[in-house]
């Protein structure tokens, strides 16, 4: 049976100047970030802002949301300053519901984009932020974990 090798795992056993690893790829530490947000009086196209300002080079792994709510149905991006929906496009939670999502999910809501996204790499991507695109909360919450790697 033959044996290939992955493409960081090549880089690591022949490393050159043209192919060295990003901090945080192998032998990184993950750190997570959590955060909860309660709702009150928000609008339409409202910003809110997550988490401390990650850090360039950081690199994304997953983003994992629940979101509560008992009356309005919500529906929110989440995503940064350069794209507001570059982790998760249109989630939705219905009167007395829970909607769970994470990044790292199949399909659907879910942005691809998100996964291994290293900051840093456009301007203002460092913000976590949700953004408020259509019924408005009036109660409940979101809480928020963020895995990255850095170092």
């Amino acid at each position: 049976m033959a044996q290939v090798k992955a493409d960081n795992r090549t880089k690591a056993d022949t490393p050159t100047s043209d192919n060295v690893l990003a901090p945080g790829t192998l032998g990184g530490r993950v750190r997570v970030m959590q955060e909860v947000y309660t709702f009150a009086s928000e609008a339409v196209n409202d910003t809110i802002l997550l988490f401390q300002n990650l850090k360039a080079g950081a690199t994304i792994l997953d983003l994992v949301v629940d979101l509560t709510t008992t009356t309005n149905a919500v529906i929110l991006d989440i995503g940064d300053s350069d794209t507001v929906d570059r982790y998760i496009n249109g989630l939705t939670a219905t009167s007395i519901a829970s909607n769970r999502g994470q990044v790292t999910a199949a399909g659907g809501l879910f942005q691809s984009t998100g996964v291994n996204y290293v900051v840093g790499t456009n301007d203002g991507d460092d913000q976590v932020i949700i953004t408020v695109l259509g019924a408005i909360p009036t109660d409940g919450d979101i809480k928020l974990a963020l895995y990255y790697t850095e170092d």
